[in-house]
């Protein structure tokens, strides 16, 4: 079944993402339901990566993998945290985080492995609204 047959894909040209995962069928998973919606994309391959390209581009949502060789995804995200307060970070994990993460105030929440577009779909449409 084709995606935009499945759902309806809003219209976002202005939403910035970055995707970090350490597997590159996750990162094109999740990059090819972001593109539907005209959102701009990019990609790291690590949270050393992440931090990199954070620094460089305002983005307006990270969906960020938890474990990573490099630099697991909270760290990173409290790395980010540290000079840019305003993004909204959500996190990928097959688990569900602790309190103890999610009540940190470094991430914003998260979404589960596997990525379900229509899950990505409303949460992409609810940070453009904010």
């Amino acid at each position: 079944m084709n995606l935009s047959e499945s759902f309806a894909i809003p219209d976002l040209p202005n939403v910035k993402v970055l995707i970090v995962d350490d597997q590159p069928l996750n990162l094109q998973i999740a990059q090819r339901i972001v593109a539907k919606t005209k959102a701009s994309v990019q990609t790291a391959e690590g949270g050393m990566k992440a931090i990199e390209l954070a620094h460089a581009t305002h983005f307006d949502l990270i969906l960020m993998d938890v474990q990573m060789p490099d630099l697991d995804g909270f760290t990173a995200s409290k790395e980010i945290r540290e000079f840019d307060s305003k993004v909204f970070i959500y996190i990928m994990s097959g688990d569900i985080p602790s309190d103890e993460i999610l009540q940190a105030g470094v991430i914003n929440g998260y979404v589960t492995k596997p990525l379900r577009p229509q899950t990505l779909l409303s949460l992409l449409v609810d940070i453009s609204l904010k």
